[in-house]
């Protein structure tokens, strides 16, 4: 998977990969840019770009203006208070920097199914529960689905 990540990321483009995923997963229309944004996002901290817009579907649909009962805000649901120590940030690039952070802790501490792991913590913290993996599972078959339409849109060769 991580080979077809890498020639998908080179030949489709951030709008590619948000239009795949809005005919999948339907979103406002107004909310493309922020989609894109994740999507370039992913590019910068070497995040696989459709598992960081399956993230933000999830988490927002890619509402900036979201607000969860925790007090995460933005598209991808970051606490601010943790994650921008109490400073104003671009919530986007700080939640690609949250979910890489995750990604290297998952590495450290599971051997194996590290999108899951990292998706579970991304969502549950430390102690991730049940619900962090009903989760990283519902984030996981987002990711694979538009991966393959992504392979059949964008023509990429060898897959």
């Amino acid at each position: 998977m991580h080979i077809f990540v890498l020639l998908a990321a080179a030949l489709c483009t951030p709008a590619d990969i948000c239009e795949a995923l809005r005919e999948m997963r339907p979103f406002k229309a107004d909310r493309l840019v922020h989609c894109e944004r994740v999507v370039e996002v992913a590019h910068e901290w070497n995040i696989d770009p459709a598992m960081l817009a399956s993230v933000a579907w999830h988490e927002s649909r890619f509402n900036p203006k979201a607000v969860s009962r925790s007090g995460a805000v933005g598209v991808l649901q970051i606490l601010p208070r943790w994650w921008c120590g109490g400073q104003v940030c671009d919530h986007t690039y700080v939640g690609g920097r949250a979910f890489t952070r995750w990604r290297e802790r998952a590495a450290r501490k599971h051997r194996k199914r590290l999108d899951y792991w990292t998706l579970a913590h991304y969502n549950g913290g430390n102690r991730p529960g049940p619900r962090s993996f009903r989760y990283a599972e519902k984030v996981l078959n987002t990711a694979r689905r538009l991966l393959r339409r992504l392979k059949r849109a964008c023509n990429v060769p060898g897959c």
